[in-house]
């Protein structure tokens, strides 16, 4: 994906020489901002993305997921990630 990511940069003038061209960015008119972002949220569409399904593919969801039940807090976070760790560090 990265390299799809460079050429859009390439395409817009936005890299040069393999440098980034601030000037270009500067210079942009506003329609080919919107037209770069369109593009690059294209590309960067986690649609596109298509991981690897492996049976640990969703092991860290829901001790980590975040969501405002059952744990939300940093320390509960924190406490369930000490968790997973000492449990991976017993199976391997």
């Amino acid at each position: 994906m990265t390299e799809y990511i460079i050429t859009l940069l390439e395409n817009y003038g936005f890299i040069k020489n393999g440098r980034m061209n601030n000037a270009q960015i500067e210079e942009s008119t506003f329609s080919d901002l919107i037209g770069f972002c369109e593009e690059f949220s294209q590309i960067t569409s986690y649609k596109n993305y298509n991981p690897e399904t492996t049976i640990y593919t969703h092991s860290a969801s829901l001790p980590l997921g975040g969501n405002r039940t059952p744990c939300s807090s940093l320390k509960c976070r924190v406490s369930k990630v000490k968790k997973m760790t000492q449990f991976a560090a017993l199976v391997v």
